[in-house]
C-alpha cells in the first residue's frame, strides 16, 4: 500500500509536471507563432520600404535622363547653330577677300594709272617749258612776231 500510495503521488506529480510542461508548449508555440508574424510583417515593410526606395530611384533616374537628353538636345542645336554661324562666317571672309582683292586690283590699276598720268604730266610740263623756251628765243629774235605765235 505504501508503495501504491507513493506511485500515486509520483503519478500525481508527473500529470502536474506533464500539464506543466504542456502549458510551456503551448506559450512555446504562442510565442513561435508571434516571432513567425512579427518577421512575417518586418519582412513586408521591408519589402514596402525596398520597393518604395527602388520607385523613388527610378524617378530620379528618369528626371536625370530627361535633363540628360535635353542638356544632350540643346548642346546639339547650340552645335548645329555655331556649325552654320562658322560656315556663314566662313562665307563672308571668302566674301570679304574677295573683296579685298578686287579693291586691291583697283588700286594698283588706280596708281599705274596715276603714274601714267603723273608722267603724262611731266612729259607735257617739259613740253610746255620747250615750247616756252622756243617762244621766248623766238620773241627775243622777233618782238614783232608775238602777235603770230599767239
Amino acid at each position: 500500500r505504501a508503495e501504491l500510495e507513493r506511485l500515486r503521488e509520483r503519478l500525481v506529480q508527473l500529470e502536474a509536471s506533464l500539464i506543466e510542461s504542456s502549458a510551456e508548449a503551448t506559450r512555446c508555440a504562442e510565442r513561435a507563432r508571434a516571432a513567425k508574424l512579427q518577421l512575417e510583417e518586418q519582412t513586408l515593410q521591408h519589402e514596402q520600404d525596398t520597393l518604395a526606395l527602388q520607385r523613388q530611384a527610378a524617378e530620379v533616374a528618369e528626371r536625370q535622363m530627361a535633363r540628360a537628353e535635353a542638356a544632350e538636345q540643346a548642346l546639339f542645336s547650340q552645335t548645329q547653330h555655331a556649325s552654320s554661324n562658322n560656315s556663314t562666317l566662313a562665307s563672308q571672309l571668302s566674301e570679304a577677300q574677295a573683296q579685298l582683292r578686287a579693291a586691291t586690283a583697283r588700286e594698283s590699276e588706280l596708281q599705274r594709272l596715276l603714274q601714267s598720268h603723273v608722267e603724262q604730266m611731266d612729259a607735257m610740263r617739259k613740253h610746255g617749258r620747250g615750247r616756252a623756251a622756243q617762244r621766248t628765243r623766238r620773241n627775243g629774235d622777233d618782238d614783232d612776231d608775238d602777235d603770230d605765235d599767239a
